[in-house]
């Protein structure tokens, strides 16, 4: 007769591993003299439900130093060669626990805490959107500095010409984290 072992596991839920809110991510490479004001403008945008990960390709500047100025707040740091920015947001992304992903660059100063607390709420409240974009400050022809925010009803990224009606960049995207099980 064969013998009958049962097993206890205990089965999580996405958010459960993901207990934290927003994970910001932070990639840089030789940029220590930028990387300390937004490390600076990060940690005073984020809550005690937040992460900051900082992703560095193998910097030759100060960017250990840097980073461990603020070693209370940066949650994880790895220092090592990349292939590509994107292949550092990757590994960010791998190493988070948040609801929420927010990729900051090493120069970012736009991300606010009042307008992320206005795209947490409105991904809370519609879990239908995976990626919400913010809005941001275009640089016009003669370098005067325009705050710019998509007008309400836009279904930004329906139509590939929206990057070219609205922009790229500005505040950037709030991406839902659960979005990547979907790519």
């Amino acid at each position: 007769m064969g013998m009958t072992t049962t097993k206890t596991s205990h089965f999580l839920t996405f958010e459960q591993y993901n207990p934290k809110r927003i994970s910001y991510i932070v990639v840089t490479k030789n940029r220590a003299e930028h990387l300390a004001n937004v490390l600076s403008l990060t940690t005073d945008r984020m809550t005690s439900e937040d992460e900051l990960i900082v992703i560095d390709g193998g910097s030759a500047d100060h960017t250990v130093e840097t980073v461990n100025r603020f070693k209370d707040s940066v949650d994880v740091f790895v220092s090592e060669p990349d292939i590509s920015a994107g292949h550092a947001l990757n590994k960010g992304i791998l190493l988070s626990h948040g609801k929420y992903i927010k990729q900051l660059t090493d120069d970012d100063d736009l991300a606010y805490r009042e307008g992320m607390e206005k795209m947490c709420a409105i991904m809370d409240e519609h879990p239908e959107i995976d990626v919400l974009v913010g809005g941001g400050i275009w640089h016009n022809k003669n370098g005067k500095q325009i705050a710019f925010y998509l007008p309400p009803g836009t279904n930004y990224g329906s139509k590939p010409e929206d990057v070219f009606l609205y922009g790229a960049c500005g505040g950037g995207p709030l991406i839902r984290r659960s979005v990547f099980a979907k790519v």
